[in-house]
């Protein structure tokens, strides 16, 4: 006897879908309960009738003894070698007293045979419903195939020739039928009921294999029957033996045929169990392209369930849409994108293959779907990594060259003043020159040593800066006081290449800052544009006042900036010409300095050039003091 287990479920009672599962589980419950209910009734009807009748009519010792061979042989089963069934001679005496005794004899003795199957259960599987079931069942069911024999006329037959024969054959394969059919249809209804499952494909893969057993034991009652019964003539003993003999062959063949689709039927409930407990989502098709299975993985990931997946269109459930135009191969992986039923989209890696059957013809695909979405990220993430890796090599590699290269340049231009004052150091020690060329050479030192000096003094401000122990001053003043100073400082540079300077500026522009500070800061800028402008150029100086900020613009007419550079140009040791060859002077920190003191300030620096030969425009922005704020009181 077959019966239904409980299917385990991890899904929450008090999410919707857990109510969703409780209430279809409470549901198949009621109508498993009415099944039960309705054949275990009838086939109380049948034996209490059978009973009743066995008692107006006895049937004799022959079916005391039939009952008793049942009862041994239901208790003692013979396992088939290599097939997971049993065979129960049972049935061959229980056919026999249905053959000889009629529906009523038949109907109790099937209902001892479950009686002692219903016995072996385990205590856990024994309760009051599944006895009466398993008694109720087969009594139904051999009651009705005997009362379809009785109808035959081969039943009422006592002396059968040759030719009448097959009459009986004919009718002891109407018995069995009926038999098989309605006792397998029952068992198959419960377990499909209490497991929701289609009640055809639950009778096809659970019982049909075992309608060989059925004949074999119909034959073998047949042939009981006959030899109990000598007044049905030797004639019917003659067909009926070579039958049965004719009929091994037939029966060694389908039962192995029999063993090899239990083997196989054994070996898919494996894979079945494989396949739902994988991470990867499968479907299984049959020939139509048709779901017969799809695991929990692939109903999580097409939003389908099984119960309303199985037998749709592959296509439907699976909506795929490949990466790239590629073959689709048996066996191949493509990358796709798969829609779900509410519409969200996954990145799949899809694999097709075909199912075969024993005799190697096509019955299905298989069809495995990857989600390959936190593969992608990983990539993703990966590929940021190592990118970034790079970008702080190459950052590196840079700062090393950058220092290299500083502290070759700074080796550099310390040099050139040491040598010039040491030279004329030397000179100034022979005694030798006149006072026109002593006063020469002692302006040549003044000079080298406050190049120097300032050197000296932009590697102090950028050591500050980068410890933060860069201190402001914070006054209040004019700046345009500021910028005279500082075009004042560069006169002498600017005389000696004739560089035009042009200066257009409000009356008043009051600031809060560090007065020194904002004069080293326009000094470097205007000091940049005379070493950047050739002979005869020209220096242009904007102040003005917009809203509640000061602008002031230094604009030349120079060498202009590479705008590859442009991004570059506040970096602190970053020049655009840094060979050894290069044109001018300098650290290459007086920009950065002038950057990090302007936005010290709460202010801004930007810097625009159209290009090589095209001249340079700083743009410095500061917060304004208040119009009306004079003299040089400290700042709030």
């Amino acid at each position: 006897m077959h019966e239904s287990k409980p299917v385990a479920t991890d899904v929450s009672a008090h999410s919707p879908k857990g109510r969703s599962l409780l209430s279809a589980g409470r549901t198949a419950a009621n109508a498993r309960t009415i099944f039960l209910s309705v054949v275990i009734a009838a086939g109380i009807v049948v034996l209490v009738w059978s009973a009743a009748d066995l008692i107006l009519a006895p049937p004799g010792k022959f079916w005391l003894y039939l009952v008793g061979f049942t009862v041994v042989a239901a208790y003692l089963p013979l396992r088939m070698p290599g097939v997971p069934i049993s065979i129960s001679v049972a049935d061959t005496f229980t056919m026999t007293a249905a053959l000889l005794f009629g529906p009523a004899a038949a109907a109790v003795a099937v209902a001892c045979d479950a009686l002692v199957i219903s016995y072996r259960l385990t205590v856990e599987n024994r309760s009051t419903a599944r006895i009466l079931f398993n008694i109720s069942a087969p009594a139904l069911s051999m009651w009705v195939a005997a009362v379809v024999y009785q109808l035959t006329p081969a039943s009422q037959s006592t002396h059968l020739g040759a030719v009448a024969v097959w009459r009986v054959v004919l009718s002891l394969a109407l018995f069995v039928t009926t038999y098989f059919v309605l006792n397998s249809a029952l068992i198959a209804g419960a377990v499909a009921v209490g497991r929701q499952v289609p009640w055809l494909r639950v009778w096809r893969e659970q019982f049909l294999p075992l309608s060989i057993v059925y004949g074999v034991g119909a034959v073998a009652a047949a042939l009981l029957s006959v030899a109990i019964r000598p007044e049905t003539g030797f004639g019917a003993s003659a067909v009926i033996f070579p039958l049965l003999l004719l009929s091994v062959p037939g029966f060694v063949y389908l039962l192995r045929r029999l063993k090899r689709r239990s083997q196989a039927l054994s070996d898919l409930r494996t894979y079945a169990a494989a396949l739902r407990s994988t991470a990867d989502a499968v479907a299984l098709t049959n020939q139509n392209d048709r779901i017969v299975f799809i695991n929990p993985a692939g109903e999580r990931l097409t939003g389908w369930t099984s119960g309303d997946a199985l037998g749709r269109p592959f296509n439907e459930v699976v909506r795929i849409t490949p990466l790239r135009d590629e073959p689709d191969e048996t066996g191949a992986k493509i990358d796709a994108f798969l829609m779900a039923r509410d519409g969200t989209t996954h990145e799949v890696e899809r694999t097709l293959d075909t199912i075969r059957d024993e005799d190697g013809s096509v019955i299905g695909t298989i069809a495995t779907l990857r989600d390959i979405s936190v593969r992608r990220l990983v990539e993703a993430a990966r590929e940021e990594v190592l990118r970034r890796e790079q970008e702080a090599r190459m950052a590196a590699d840079r700062a090393n060259r950058s220092k290299d290269e500083f502290l070759a340049t700074l080796s550099h231009e310390l040099r050139t003043p040491a040598a010039a004052i040491d030279g004329w150091i030397r000179l100034l020690g022979t005694g030798r020159l006149d006072p026109a060329q002593t006063a020469e050479a002692l302006a040549a030192v003044e000079r080298n040593a406050r190049a120097q000096t300032a050197m000296l003094n932009d590697l102090l401000d950028v050591a500050r800066i980068v410890r933060g122990a860069l201190r402001l001053n914070i006054q209040r003043f004019d700046i345009v006081d500021v910028l005279r100073d500082a075009l004042a400082a560069i006169d002498p540079a600017r005389d000696a290449k004739h560089i035009t300077v042009t200066m257009t500026a409000e009356d008043t522009l009051i600031v809060d800052a560090d007065l020194d500070r904002l004069r080293q800061v326009f000094w470097n800028l205007l000091s940049n544009a005379v070493k950047f402008s050739s002979a005869g150029g020209w220096i242009q100086v904007h102040a003005r006042r917009k809203v509640d900020t000061i602008l002031v613009e230094v604009a030349d007419g120079g060498s202009g900036i590479e705008p590859a550079f442009l991004a570059h140009v506040f970096e602190p040791f970053r020049q655009a010409d840094q060979s050894a060859t290069r044109g001018h002077g300098g650290l290459g920190l007086g920009l950065a300095i002038v950057h990090y003191i302007v936005e010290a300030h709460g202010g801004t620096v930007r810097v625009a050039s159209d290009g090589v030969g095209a001249g340079a425009r700083f743009e410095i922005s500061l917060p304004a003091s208040p119009d009306d704020a004079t003299g040089t009181t400290p700042a709030p």
